[in-house]
This record gives structure tokens, C-alpha cells and sequence, in this order.
């Protein structure tokens, strides 16, 4: 997997303060499309 997509999430954490929950939806979204590619 891309680094760029591994740290999308920690993006999302540290700087624009997303609950946990909404980044464990983003990381299942971005895992589904990259199996689907």
C-alpha cells in the first residue's frame, strides 16, 4: 500500500482532529478501493 494512503489517517488525526471512529471509517474506505483497484 502507498505510503501517502498509510498516512492519510494519521493526517486526519493530528491535524484536522477527526474522532477516532470517523478514521477507522476512512482507513476501511481506502483499504476497500485498494483491493479493488
Amino acid at each position: 500500500m502507498s505510503s501517502h494512503i498509510e498516512a492519510f489517517p494519521t493526517h486526519l488525526a493530528v491535524s484536522e482532529h477527526v474522532a477516532p471512529s470517523s478514521q477507522n471509517q476512512v482507513l476501511a474506505a481506502l483499504l476497500f478501493l485498494w483491493d479493488h483497484r
